[in-house]
């Protein structure tokens, strides 16, 4: 029977389970343009010398491998993290007081605060006896309060550095290179829109690459995306004689 395949669903991630190597609580990466599982085997080769041709006459698999790519289009700083080999941090909103601002300032200079999503800005210079307030709109401006930029519009005769008072809000931060290669179990649940059957598709243990790139400034008409690849680890908790093997299954739920 002939099947053609067009396909739409989602893709999961799951931690694993230590003891029993079962997955935990399933995360939805976002939006998933397209999902390909690759297969390979390493093949050692011989070539005869006995008739003149070089013709190859063993072809002996001495490996396989499954690797998974995904173009992901989630920018959360949680799906991110996977391929950043990263941690999220949540940043709790707080107070700052005389956060020195860069010396040496000229009227036109743009500066950043330490931190971004502010309010409530209060910058004054650094005069010994009696500071003196600068005046925004006058003095400064706020270029942008999201991202806690500032530029300066007149220095006078104030005392350098500036300090800055100001209120940041809570955020969710991700860095890099904090986390070893992450290992989580892959399910993608999925509809093929040609024949109206589901499917089921997963991969026991998978270890996730590096992001090769991450866009920042997109050009053309679609949005921007990721590559988020990865290869299936042999699951050694499960019995070699399974049915199904010791890598994943494709499930027909028709």
């Amino acid at each position: 029977m002939q099947t053609y395949q067009f396909a739409k669903g989602r893709m999961f991630l799951a931690e694993k389970d230590p003891t029993t190597g079962l997955p935990g609580a399933l995360y939805w990466v976002g939006n998933v343009a397209t999902l390909t599982l690759t297969l390979e085997v390493e093949n050692l080769t011989h070539v005869e010398s006995y008739t003149g041709k070089n013709l190859e006459d063993v072809r002996l698999p001495i490996s396989q491998k499954a690797n998974f790519t995904a173009r992901a289009e989630n920018f959360d700083v949680d799906a991110l993290a996977f391929g950043l080999y990263g941690k999220t941090v949540t940043v709790v909103g707080a107070a700052i007081t005389g956060e020195a601002l860069p010396d040496d300032l000229a009227a036109g200079d743009e500066v950043a605060t330490k931190q971004p999503k502010i309010s409530l800005l209060t910058i004054k210079d650094s005069a010994a006896v009696t500071p003196a307030t600068l005046v925004l709109d006058t003095d400064y401006a706020i270029g942008d309060a999201d991202t806690g930029r500032i530029k300066i519009l007149n220095v006078g005769s104030y005392t350098q550095p500036f300090m800055a008072d100001y209120t940041y809000a809570a955020r969710k931060e991700v860095g890099m290179f904090l986390s070893p290669p992450p290992i989580r179990w892959l399910r993608y649940e999925g509809i093929n829109l040609v024949t109206g059957k589901k499917v089921v598709f997963q991969l026991y243990k998978t270890q996730i690459d590096p992001m090769s790139e991450l866009p920042f400034i997109s050009d053309g008409n679609t949005v921007a995306g990721y590559d988020m690849k990865g290869g299936a680890l042999l699951e050694p908790m499960i019995l070699p004689t399974d049915p199904l093997g010791q890598f994943g299954f494709i499930s027909d739920l028709a």
